[in-house]
């Protein structure tokens, strides 16, 4: 069909989400980390972005972004409302490393990622710039990764899943914060 730009939404999942009971290789998470689906879902994601690296092997020209999203939350249906109810259980959202995304920054990665100017295939992490926490990330790895390795994030509430991949090569920046 001539399609040569393409975006596929994977997920965060495919990185080992949920990290129970096996805990992430190193934090902040990168592209970098081992894929380890752990659900019928994420195996699926790793399936998808299998068939990419296949189909840009066949066609070197063709460009598939994978966009790696976080836990998608949709401010206009009250969603964020849950977050608060967190606050004193870091454990009820460790599962993904305290994760997500509004939809809207959402759509500007796929926007973005549509307007890269590439070729092959490439996966983003699409989270937002901070964690769904107030505690800082030292409380929240001490709580519940005490034996991970941990690159101290610049500010103390930096995502976890790390988005420097995907500011640097697509300019994304999110914009939307649950506070």
């Amino acid at each position: 069909m001539g399609i040569k730009n393409v975006v596929m939404a994977s997920s965060e999942t495919l990185i080992g989400i949920p990290f129970d009971p096996h805990p992430p290789e190193f934090l902040p998470i990168t592209e970098e980390n081992e894929r380890r689906p752990e659900s019928a879902y994420s195996l699926s994601k790793l399936v998808g972005e299998t068939m990419a690296e296949q189909y840009v092997r066949w066609d070197p020209t063709l460009k598939i972004i994978s966009l790696r999203f976080s836990n998608v939350m949709i401010e206009a249906s009250g969603e964020y409302e849950s977050f608060e109810s967190w606050q004193d259980d870091p454990k009820a959202r460790y599962w993904n490393c305290w994760g997500y995304i509004d939809s809207r920054d959402g759509a500007q990665a796929v926007a973005k990622a549509l307007d890269a100017n590439k070729q092959g295939h490439h996966q983003y992490l699409i989270a937002n710039g901070n964690t769904c926490m107030r505690k800082s990330n030292d409380e929240l790895i001490k709580a519940c990764f005490p034996g991970v390795k941990y690159n101290k994030t610049a500010g103390p509430n930096d995502t976890l899943l790390s988005i420097e991949k995907a500011k640097r090569e697509l300019g994304y920046k999110p914009e939307y914060d649950w506070k």
